[in-house]
């Protein structure tokens, strides 16, 4: 009799359990039991194909019971672990057979974040700053504003950052964006000594110069007298401008001869004179002297061409 109350000789067995028979016959009765497990065949799961960051380790746990297992690596426990892109498998064994399972692991690329070369933009106009498509696995976050969007616009010079983060973390990038202004040349009439020469520079942000002498450096030398033109031009605008150069005599002049002056005259002689500096002997550097008291007053001239001197005596 089994345990179920079936009086077969035999019994059919198709879960585990523990099982148990009693047999009797006209001499007595015996009885016995035996613990059975009824095995599957085992088909293991190391999941789908994936990806892991760069440094990132990745574990295989496995339980299955009454299994015996073969790694890629020869190992024999029910986990395994590797840090590196590659192709890996494993095989469960029981009494039921052989199986197998393999999956491929690949690196997962950080962001790429990368917002060009440092730039210039014209004052005038926006400048538009694009940190990657937008992409729902990515956050952005800029430094200058707080902005969590894939792109910014920027109109002034500065340094701009982005943070960009995905699930191997952060990775950020800076550029440095300057206004460019249109050229906007200002050269002024100027003079120079005889046989001497001048140097003049065209200041103007990343433009092509090109002066009137046909020399398309930034500065020239100039020693002949006459009119001169200069022309800049960058991706912002242009523009030109002429200018003189003549020539700057040695100063030159004559002070009136000495005077007789009424009481509470005040006179001012002027002794003015192109790109010159002036002395007197009563210590004033102006061009003119306010005279209002006898003496004798001497002034001395000077230019970069040459010095000249006076003097006039002056009675009340």
């Amino acid at each position: 009799m089994w345990q179920d109350q079936s009086r077969d000789s035999t019994f059919t067995v198709s879960k585990t359990g523990l099982y148990k028979v009693t047999v009797t016959n006209k001499c007595g009765v015996d009885c016995d039991k035996i613990n059975i497990t009824v095995q599957d065949t085992i088909f293991p799961d190391l999941g789908k194909d994936t990806a892991t960051c760069i440094g990132d380790r990745l574990v295989f746990i496995l339980n299955y019971s009454g299994v015996s297992y073969k790694w890629f690596n020869g190992w024999s426990s029910n986990t395994n672990l590797v840090t590196q892109p590659g192709k890996y498998w494993v095989e469960v064994s029981n009494r039921c057979g052989t199986q197998s399972d393999t999956i491929v692991v690949d690196t997962l690329r950080p962001a790429q974040v990368n917002l060009g070369n440092d730039t210039a933009t014209c004052a005038h106009l926006p400048l538009i700053l694009n940190a990657g498509a937008n992409d729902k696995n990515l956050i952005w976050r800029w430094l200058h504003n707080g902005s969590t969007d894939s792109s910014v616009v920027v109109n002034a010079s500065g340094t701009y950052t982005v943070e960009v983060t995905d699930r191997c973390g952060i990775q950020t990038h800076s550029i440095k964006v300057y206004q460019l202004n249109a050229p906007n040349l200002q050269m002024n009439d100027t003079t120079i000594c005889k046989g001497d020469s001048i140097q003049i520079t065209a200041r103007a942000d990343s433009a092509q110069i090109r002066w009137s002498t046909g020399a398309t450096d930034p500065s020239i030398s100039i020693k002949d007298y006459g009119t001169y033109g200069v022309g800049a031009q960058n991706r912002c605008g242009s523009d030109t401008v002429l200018f003189k150069v003549g020539e700057l005599p040695p100063p030159k002049f004559t002070l009136a001869a000495d005077t007789i002056l009424c009481n509470q005259t005040i006179w001012e002689p002027d002794a003015s004179q192109p790109r010159s500096s002036y002395q007197w002997n009563d210590g004033s550097t102006q061009p003119k002297n306010r005279i209002e008291k006898e003496g004798t007053y001497a002034v001395t001239i000077t230019n970069p061409c040459g010095t000249n001197s006076g003097s006039i005596n002056v009675a009340y």
